[in-house]
């Protein structure tokens, strides 16, 4: 069955940037520097340990990762 992989760990990876600096960058663009969104979630989307993504973290990455294509950030795999 075909399953869909998260690339946010090769990404963070190419650009040197950590997962808590992700973390800081998303609250900063996205949340007025508010504390808002869960280290955990960036931690088990970085991870492939996510259960379910919903549109708004895939946006809000995407967006503050400054990709091009969804492709980049997403991908269906035959594991």
């Amino acid at each position: 069955m075909a399953k869909l992989r998260i690339k946010l760990n090769e990404i963070l990876d190419n650009k040197g940037i950590t997962q808590k600096q992700l973390k800081q960058m998303i609250d900063n663009k996205h949340f007025n520097g508010q504390d808002k969104f869960r280290t955990a979630t960036i931690s088990e989307i970085y991870n492939n340990q996510r259960k379910t993504l919903t549109k708004e973290h895939l946006e809000i990455i995407f967006d503050t990762l400054e990709l091009d294509n969804i492709n980049e950030l997403i991908e269906m795999t035959d594991d």
